[in-house]
C-alpha cells in the first residue's frame, strides 16, 4: 500500500505540473492578448471623449485651462535649461502667458543651454500629452498642436507633417533672432513627442523680419522616438543624416 500510495503522490505530483505549465501558457497568451486588446478597448473609449472636450475647448477656452498649461510648460522649460521651477502664482491667463514670456527669456539670456535637452524634455512633455489624450490619427494630433499653440498666442496654421506658417506670435517682442532660433528646439520637441518623432525646422522667422514665421515639420518612423537622429536607413536618407537629435528613453 505504501508503495501504491508513493506512486499515485508521484504521478499526482507530475500531473498536476503538467496542468501547471499548460495553466502557465495559457495564462501568458492570455496576457500577451488581453494587454493589447485591453488598451484597444481604452482609446476606442477614450478617444471621442477626448475629441468632445477639445471641441468644447477650440469654441471657448478657460483662462484656467491656459495657466494650467502654462505651468506644464513652465515646469518643462526649468527642467530644460537646468534652472529651478519657477511656479506661476497667477490664474489669469494674460499675466500668466507674460511670467512665462519673461522667464524663458532670462533662460534663454543665461547662455550655454544644450539643443539636445531642449528637445529631450519638450519631447517628454509631448509624449505625455499624447498618452492623456488617447489621439493616434495624425488630423487628431494636428488639431491638438494647433489648439495648444493657440492657447500660446501663437497662430499656427498649415498641416502636420508638413508645412506650416505661423501669422502672430506672441513671445516674437520678448526673443531676439538668435533666442527664438534657440527656443525652436523646445517647438521641435514638442511636437515631436505628440506626433511620436520627427523634427522641426524653420525657414522664416517673424523675430528675423520676416512677415510670418515658416516651418517644415517632418514626422518620424517611429523606430525611435527622437526622430531624425539616425535611427535607421529611412530616417537617415530623409534628413540628410545624423541630424544630431538626442535618442529619447523610454
Amino acid at each position: 500500500m505504501r508503495k501504491r500510495s508513493g506512486k499515485c503522490t508521484v504521478e499526482s505530483l507530475c500531473a498536476g505540473h503538467r496542468r501547471g505549465m499548460r495553466k502557465s501558457a495559457a495564462e501568458q497568451f492570455r496576457q500577451a492578448l488581453t494587454v493589447p486588446v485591453a488598451g484597444g478597448i481604452l482609446r476606442a473609449l477614450t478617444v471621442p471623449v477626448t475629441r468632445g472636450i477639445l471641441r468644447a475647448l477650440e469654441r471657448h477656452t478657460p483662462g484656467w485651462v491656459i495657466c494650467l498649461e502654462l505651468r506644464v510648460l513652465c515646469n518643462t522649460t526649468a527642467r530644460a535649461f537646468g534652472v529651478p521651477e519657477r511656479k506661476l502664482r497667477t490664474w489669469s491667463a494674460e499675466k500668466a502667458l507674460r511670467e512665462y514670456a519673461v522667464f524663458s527669456a532670462k533662460c534663454l539670456n543665461a547662455g550655454g543651454q544644450d539643443p539636445a535637452r531642449l528637445y529631450r524634455e519638450a519631447y517628454r512633455t509631448g509624449a505625455r500629452v499624447r498618452r492623456l489624450t488617447g489621439f493616434t490619427e495624425k488630423r487628431d494630433l494636428e488639431r491638438l498642436v494647433f489648439y495648444l499653440y493657440r492657447n500660446l498666442g501663437i497662430r499656427m496654421g498649415g498641416q502636420l507633417p508638413g508645412e506650416v506658417t505661423v501669422s502672430r506670435c506672441y513671445f516674437s517682442r520678448f526673443y531676439t533672432p538668435e533666442q527664438c532660433a534657440l527656443m525652436s528646439h523646445v517647438d521641435s520637441g514638442m511636437i515631436a513627442g505628440i506626433f511620436g518623432g520627427g523634427k522641426l525646422e524653420f525657414s522664416e522667422r517673424i523675430t528675423g523680419g520676416c512677415g510670418r514665421c515658416r516651418a517644415s515639420f517632418t514626422e518620424g518612423c517611429g523606430r525611435n522616438r527622437a526622430g531624425f537622429n539616425g535611427g535607421c536607413g529611412r530616417c537617415r536618407a530623409a534628413s540628410g543624416g545624423n541630424a544630431g537629435l538626442p535618442r529619447i528613453k523610454k
